[in-house]
């Protein structure tokens, strides 16, 4: 389920809740309600740089653990083998307006790299959709084929037709799917 309480209200979200628990299933979903997660989530799955994360408890045992990572990294002394207490504190003897301009430059190439991820990502949607048109097309004009008693009269034909078809039936929800994955991928990279 992909954002399941966009659309509701508190009553609607709970209504939902409700209706969720009583499954008995395994239900994936992804949401930015906090609620809606504290109520249902068993098992977190983090998806970062194109790698999983699993925490094995509900969204409390998340946040906790990854507080704990958070907080570990701030309290560290962060001195690496080229950092001594004395670069640390050079480092922070630089001007505010360094800061500034090192920041929007990375600003600018974080936004830079989105747009260049969020085209390629655009040119793959739009080639999906026309594999998809065409597969579709080519379902039609198979099924139309078999439809015609002429098919059956030359030998092997309609076998032909038939392994065509399953071919095309097989192939149209990868493409369908590879088309979802690229257009919520697409979607975040929208939303951010």
């Amino acid at each position: 389920m992909d954002e399941p309480t966009t659309h509701l209200d508190l009553a609607s979200v709970d209504a939902l809740i409700e209706a969720l628990k009583q499954f008995e299933g395994t239900l994936i979903f992804i949401s930015h309600d906090v609620h809606f997660i504290r109520e249902l989530s068993s098992h977190v799955v983090r998806v970062e740089a194109g790698q999983l994360r699993h925490f094995p408890g509900g969204y409390q045992y998340y946040l906790d653990k990854t507080g704990q990572v958070a907080r570990a990294a701030l309290t560290s002394s962060g001195f690496g083998d080229k950092d001594t207490p004395q670069r640390v504190q050079a480092d922070r003897q630089v001007s505010p307006t360094v800061d500034r301009k090192e920041q929007r430059r990375l600003e600018a190439g974080q936004r830079q790299e989105r747009s260049r991820k969020k085209q390629g990502l655009q040119k793959r949607i739009a080639a999906l959709e026309k594999e998809i048109a065409a597969l579709e097309s080519q379902e039609r004009e198979l099924a139309a084929e078999l439809e015609k008693p002429e098919t059956y009269h030359s030998g092997g034909r309609a076998t032909q037709i038939n392994r065509e078809l399953m071919h095309v039936s097989e192939r149209l929800p990868e493409v369908t799917a590879e088309w979802e994955a690229a257009a919520t991928e697409l979607a975040g990279l929208d939303s951010n």
